[in-house]
């Protein structure tokens, strides 16, 4: 997803008021899920190996979306 897209998401389910706090944390935990992933995966593939490590990352990424999904659910 382009970074424009999920601004406009973030904005579409918040209230004016909290629109700059949502789009700074956003932000903020996209440049630590950056910083963090890479050097974790990199210690996974060392441990089970390539394959598993492969496979582990976007089973992440789908557990993040359904907890978002959820989340914006109750909103």
């Amino acid at each position: 997803m382009p970074p424009g897209s999920a601004s406009a998401l973030i904005t579409d389910h918040t209230i004016p008021e909290e629109r700059g706090l949502a789009t700074g944390i956003f932000h903020a935990l996209l440049t630590a899920g950056i910083a963090v992933g890479a050097p974790i995966i990199s210690l996974v593939e060392r441990v089970v190996g390539i394959e598993i490590g492969l496979v582990l990352t976007p089973g992440i990424m789908v557990l993040a979306l359904a907890i978002t999904l959820i989340a914006l659910k109750r909103i």
